[in-house]
């Protein structure tokens, strides 16, 4: 079931199959980039530079997936803040590399990620719907 309006704002778009898998594919690999983010910060085993690549990898991730799926306004809709969201974490993370990890930093990260994290699985439930419908035809 796709949200109010997708269907109207969306007519005359096409994404096949094999590329909607792809999309999906590239959506779940960037929030496993969460997940891994999150992960440091709770078990405490900060490390800077792997936190710096893990929200990178997860802003290339949801990047890649626009590949397939930008000439598709919700998605695009979703995913451009997404995109704000990786880059405001990784900033965060490199002022707090120089100047010390504070709580409100970290917390700071983790909101970002967290909001991120909800568009993402948003988008990848409308994908996963319109992947049934796609492969009805």
């Amino acid at each position: 079931m796709f949200p109010l309006g997708f269907q109207e704002s969306n007519q005359g778009f096409e994404i096949k199959y094999p590329e909607l898998i792809k999309a999906i594919e590239h959506l779940y690999e960037a929030l496993r980039f969460v997940s891994v983010v999150r992960e440091y910060f709770i078990t405490g085993r900060i490390s800077s530079a792997d936190i710096d690549e893990d929200i990178r990898g997860g802003y290339l991730e949801a990047n890649k997936c626009r590949l397939y799926t930008e000439d598709i306004p919700l998605f695009e809709e979703i995913l451009q803040p997404v995109l704000s969201n990786f880059f405001s974490a990784w900033a965060m993370n490199s002022q707090l590399w120089e100047q010390g990890y504070t709580k409100p930093g970290v917390r700071s990260i983790l909101v970002e990620l967290e909001d991120a994290s909800v568009s993402l699985r948003f988008c990848l439930e409308c994908m996963e719907n319109l992947l049934n419908e796609v492969g009805e035809e």
